[in-house]
């Protein structure tokens, strides 16, 4: 695994880890846990925007550099479409499923499933050593011809 793959996967999962204990502790207690509340949102977006750069970087790499900053420039899009997606997802799905009053529960279940797909990317990121979507260069020497 390269260093950047290791850096991309310590964002995401560095990102996804702030974020769930985030909607754990706010669910647990029923509430906010200000002044750390923030610092785990802001900490966690953070993470995750570097994750979106760095993961569509991380596997566009032995690109050349033209469709490699295509790769990561749609990747980084992308990302960061389906992190907001899946937030509004959740949040609609807590809505509809759960008539509670416990704000952790109905204001952040999306918080919790961006979270919870971000810890998901970076453990296939690190199972796979960080697959490249380039062919693999032989390092075998060609037979003169």
């Amino acid at each position: 695994m390269t260093s950047l793959t290791r850096t991309a996967v310590t964002a995401a999962a560095l990102g996804g880890t702030l974020w769930t204990v985030k909607v754990v502790v706010i669910t647990a207690r029923d509430g906010s846990f200000d002044p750390l509340e923030s610092v785990f949102f802001i900490g966690g977006l953070l993470a995750l925007l570097a994750a979106s750069v760095l993961v569509p970087l991380a596997l566009s790499r032995g690109l050349r550099p033209l469709p490699r900053a295509a790769v990561v420039l749609a990747g980084t899009f992308a990302l960061v479409a389906v992190t907001l997606a899946l937030e509004a997802i959740g949040k609609a799905l807590a809505g509809a499923v759960y008539s509670g009053g416990n704000v952790g529960i109905a204001e952040e279940s999306g918080i919790l499933l961006c979270g919870v797909a971000w810890l998901a990317v970076a453990a296939t990121l690190a199972a796979r050593g960080g697959v490249s979507v380039a062919r693999r260069r032989s390092t075998t020497p060609r037979a003169a011809a």
